[in-house]
């Protein structure tokens, strides 16, 4: 009974705060930054069973309002990324199916200049669903367009090739990213495998063409 009343103040409590983020929307904009309270999982854990989901999709919209905002705000030393992570590891932890907010989050961190951030919360998932390959491919493109580490984004494109619905081009993917990273004996490697995989014709020809490319025969 206890915990079934804390749950509903804590419900209450937010569902005010939302109101008065829709009430002060103008404020919001003119100082560029949403405010909110984004409490310790350790304690929202303790007595939101249950509503788990309802707590990760509030803050799920407080979140997406928060990055509304900086979008729009034309300085980017005004943006203002302070709850982005607390908010997404939150939601995460109260509802570790929604991948979403796990995967568009980690474009909000390293966007935002919170490289290591978007690395914490996409390894997290990682963690928690080794067979998705959407975790590891995300970490490559992090490494790759943000990071600039190509050759972590390869060894994350291959760890994600390696499982159930990855995209037939996530091979390619690793094998350029060694390539990039001057690593021509594992891009050789990886070439070959892929031209004598049992893949799509279009694949065998691209990395015929890059074997051709690096001075050796498929």
């Amino acid at each position: 009974m206890r915990r079934t009343i804390g749950c509903l103040a804590l419900g209450a409590l937010l569902w005010g705060g939302s109101l008065l983020a829709i009430q002060q929307q103008g404020k919001l904009r003119v100082e560029d930054v949403t405010r909110y309270v984004v409490p310790p999982v350790e304690v929202l854990s303790a007595v939101a069973t249950d509503f788990e989901n309802l707590l990760a999709d509030s803050y799920w919209l407080l979140f997406l309002q928060m990055n509304g905002e900086n979008l729009v705000v034309e300085a980017p030393s005004r943006r203002d990324f302070t709850h982005a992570y607390p908010s997404l590891d939150l939601i995460t932890t109260m509802d570790p199916e929604f991948h979403d907010a796990a995967l568009f989050g980690s474009w909000v961190l390293a966007d935002g200049e919170r490289l290591e951030e978007a690395r914490t919360l996409i390894a997290k998932g990682m963690k928690r669903h080794p067979r998705d390959y959407r975790y590891p491919y995300q970490l490559g493109i992090l490494e790759f367009l943000y990071g600039k580490r190509y050759l972590e984004a390869a060894r994350y494109f291959e760890t994600a090739s390696n499982l159930p619905d990855a995209p037939p081009g996530t091979r390619r993917f690793a094998a350029s990213m060694y390539q990039k990273g001057s690593k021509s004996e594992l891009a050789i490697q990886t070439w070959r495998a892929i031209h004598q995989g049992a893949g799509d014709a279009r694949s065998r020809e691209i990395a015929e063409r890059a074997l051709r490319k690096l001075g050796v025969s498929p």
